[in-house]
C-alpha cells in the first residue's frame, strides 16, 4: 500500500480543486468510481491474501489517479504534456530513492540486522540523502518554493534548519 500514498494525496488536492472551481458531480462521481474500484479490487485480490487485496486496493487508486488527473487537466487548461514533464524529476528522484532504499533493507536483512537497525538505518539514509537533494537544488524551483513558504511556519528551535538546507532566510525574505 506504500505507493498508494502518492495517489491518495492526489486525491485530496484534486478534491479541493474540483470543489473551489464549483464541479462538485464531477469530483462526486470520481468518488463514488473510487469506492466501486477499491470493493472490487479488494473481492479480485482476496483470492491472493492480504498482499492481493493490497494490490487490489492499489490497482484502484491508480485508476482514480487517472480520473482525476484528467479533471484537474480539464480545470486547469493544462496539457498532458506539461503534466507529464512535471512528473519526471519526482519519478526519477523517487525511484532511485526507493531502489536504493530496497538494497540497503535488502542488503541489511541479509546480515541479520535487527528491524530496529534496519529501520534507523533507513531513515537516516533517508535524512541524508533528503539533504542532499535538497543543497544541490535536484528536487526544482516548485519544490524549492514549497520549501521556502514552509520554512517561514517553523517553531522557533528549528529556526537554523532553513539556513542548513540552504535556503533563503524566511525572515530576510518577507515570508
Amino acid at each position: 500500500l506504500a505507493p498508494g500514498i502518492f495517489f491518495r494525496l492526489i486525491f485530496q488536492l484534486s478534491d479541493a480543486l474540483g470543489m473551489a472551481a464549483g464541479t462538485v458531480y464531477a469530483v462526486a462521481w470520481r468518488q463514488g468510481a473510487h469506492a466501486a474500484a477499491v470493493l472490487v479490487g479488494a473481492l479480485i485480490g482476496q483470492h491472493w491474501g492480504l498482499p492481493g487485496v493490497a494490490g487490489g486496493v492499489l490497482a484502484a487508486q491508480v485508476v482514480t489517479y487517472a480520473l482525476v488527473t484528467q479533471l484537474c487537466l480539464r480545470l486547469t487548461s493544462l496539457s498532458f504534456k506539461a503534466w507529464c514533464a512535471a512528473h519526471v524529476r519526482g519519478l526519477v528522484l523517487g525511484l532511485l530513492a526507493g531502489a536504493g532504499l530496497w538494497l540497503l533493507v535488502m542488503s541489511l536483512r541479509s546480515f541479520g540486522a535487527p528491524p530496529a537497525v534496519t529501520l534507523g538505518t533507513a531513515l537516516l539514509v533517508c535524512a541524508v540523502v533528503a539533504i542532499a537533494v535538497i543543497r544541490l537544488r535536484l528536487i526544482g524551483p516548485d519544490g524549492l518554493w514549497l520549501l521556502d513558504s514552509l520554512a517561514g511556519r517553523l517553531p522557533r528551535r528549528f529556526a537554523a534548519l532553513p539556513r542548513l538546507l540552504g535556503l533563503r532566510d524566511p525572515a530576510a525574505a518577507g515570508v
